[in-house]
């Protein structure tokens, strides 16, 4: 295989599907890409994984092929991780873009966190009908927690787009759970509070 030619291979591990991804992932690959990340998701697994071990380039199109697996992970409650050991303009475009700090927890949530301080930060656009969506979408999960010591962080990417470049925020809204750790991170719409709660281990918690 030459350095840009691209596959993709959908593999059943357990209850896992495996998406390994081999060559330069670009626009011209994207539909490749894309067919097989809905293939291991049509199998209805308990977990994700995208395995990009093989990859040798990811243009903005993979990062967003990225976002998007993990959107609908997060919607079905499905685990999400990728692994591998990246190339290095693999890891930089993951890195740059905050993509690598994406995982999704299954339906359980992970292990209970008890009753630490929960600190969360949002960015949106307050240009966009989405930013008004996802300020309303976050009062509802603060009423949800009401029970929680929870401190919420809004930040408008125009009013402040260093933060957003120093945060790796590539979309709006994206909202991020710093503490407790891990940090997790959900891009796009908020209007599921189940579904979030339950991405980010809170669901323990809801009052």
């Amino acid at each position: 295989m030459s350095a840009t030619e691209f596959a993709a291979e959908v593999a059943r591990v357990d209850e896992a599907t495996v998406v390994r991804l081999r060559g330069e992932l670009e626009d011209e690959s994207a539909t490749e890409a894309k067919a097989a990340l809905e293939q291991a998701l049509q199998q209805q697994p308990t977990s994700r994984v995208i395995d990009l071990s093989e990859l040798e380039f990811m243009g903005s199109t993979g990062i967003w092929l990225m976002v998007e697996a993990h959107r609908r992970c997060v919607a079905a409650g499905i685990q999400l991780r990728l692994e591998g050991k990246r190339q290095p303009a693999v890891a930089h475009a993951l890195a740059l873009s905050g993509v690598e700090e994406l995982r999704s927890r299954g339906p359980e949530g992970g292990p209970a966190e008890g009753r630490q301080p929960i600190a969360l930060r949002l960015y949106l656009s307050s240009r966009s009908t989405s930013g008004a969506a996802a300020a309303s979408a976050v009062r509802a999960l603060r009423d949800r927690l009401a029970d929680a010591a929870l401190e919420v962080e809004v930040i408008d990417v125009f009013e402040d787009p260093a933060r957003a470049r120093q945060d790796r925020v590539i979309a709006t809204p994206t909202l991020i759970k710093v503490e407790p750790e891990p940090e997790l991170r959900l891009i796009g719409s908020l209007d599921d509070p189940e579904a979030v709660l339950r991405h980010l281990g809170l669901m323990h918690l809801v009052a």
